[in-house]
């Protein structure tokens, strides 16, 4: 394999110390932090560890969500832009080249509270500010997607936070979340139209995080395929870096397999160029230190499947 962009003995303290523990990055610690304290959660936030819903339509369920989850689907991805451990062959090379510099389109499906894509720019912010990777300029349109109007909320929260720190590392970004049920052909197309309609940029990027959880209830995945292949089928026309991201669960672990994802993946014929496809289950599990309780160190696991249609 040939050598990483980013090294695991390039990867900073302030991100992942000697005694192998992820850290989050110092700016979304804070607008997390800030977040909590707005909504008075903060107290909840430190309390022993609990199961909570995977997302949630209520505020009362995002709300538990966020203070619960948040954590760890931000280490979750973060572990796997950094690959600390080198467990995920050079996938950490998809995210640094597509977010080194320039204009990218994101679509971040299901955006959820933002965790994905707000982690995924801090930690490219922090290699910055640690000099790890250079300062170029780099334009970040997000379009988020997601059924819950209080997650969404959330996720507009944490990235109103976090502009100004990610400015000042040269990466500046504009936000926009839509209501998207992946369940529903008009929304999936009403989405995929926002991400979609400007051409101008040099790289499209789609981030699917944690929705496992959503999908394998009740045979959802069945009713969803269409609306998934048209996703696939317009990412694949823009040549774009696929990253899906799930927590190594037994839910994740049968939709990995599963004939109808497999169907889904089909849609990618119709790229210009063949896509690479990689392994389909790369895992990787860490220790991360939780974003407002110092003396707390839960544990997070990863699934990762990686498509990347190559250049012309």
């Amino acid at each position: 394999m040939a050598e990483r962009i980013l090294r695991p003995e390039d990867i900073p303290k302030s991100l992942w110390n000697d005694d192998n523990l992820l850290h989050l990055p110092t700016a979304l610690r804070d607008a997390y932090l800030k977040t909590l304290i707005s909504k008075d959660k903060l107290e909840v936030a430190c309390k022993e560890y609990q199961s909570g819903p995977i997302g949630g339509e209520t505020p009362e369920e995002t709300d538990l969500h966020f203070v619960r989850r948040f954590g760890g689907s931000c280490a979750r991805v973060e572990l796997a832009v950094l690959d600390p451990k080198n467990d995920l062959k050079n996938a950490s090379d998809f995210f640094m080249r597509a977010f080194s510099g320039g204009r990218v389109r994101l679509l971040d499906i299901p955006c959820g509270c933002g965790a994905a894509s707000a982690v995924l720019l801090a930690t490219v912010a922090e290699l910055r500010r640690q000099n790890v990777l250079p300062r170029e300029p780099l334009e970040v349109i997000v379009t988020g997607g997601d059924k819950s109007d209080p997650a969404r909320n959330y996720a507009e929260l944490i990235f109103g936070e976090l502009k100004e720190a990610l400015r000042n590392q040269g990466i500046f970004v504009s936000v926009s979340l839509h209501s998207w049920d992946v369940m529903d052909g008009a929304s999936t197309t009403s989405l995929l139209d926002q991400w979609l309609s400007n051409q101008d940029c040099d790289r499209f990027f789609l981030l699917i995080a944690n929705f496992s959880g959503v999908l394998s209830n009740k045979g959802k995945i069945r009713k969803a395929r269409e609306q998934l292949g048209e996703v696939f089928r317009w990412t694949g026309a823009r040549r774009s870096t696929i990253a899906w991201i799930e927590p190594q669960t037994n839910e994740a672990n049968r939709l990995s397999v599963s004939d109808v994802l497999g169907e889904i993946f089909e849609r990618l014929k119709f790229w210009h160029y063949e896509p690479k496809v990689f392994d389909e289950k790369l895992t990787s599990k860490s220790n991360y230190l939780h974003p407002v309780c110092n003396d707390k160190t839960p544990s997070v696991r990863l699934l990762l499947r990686r498509l990347e249609s190559p250049k012309p």
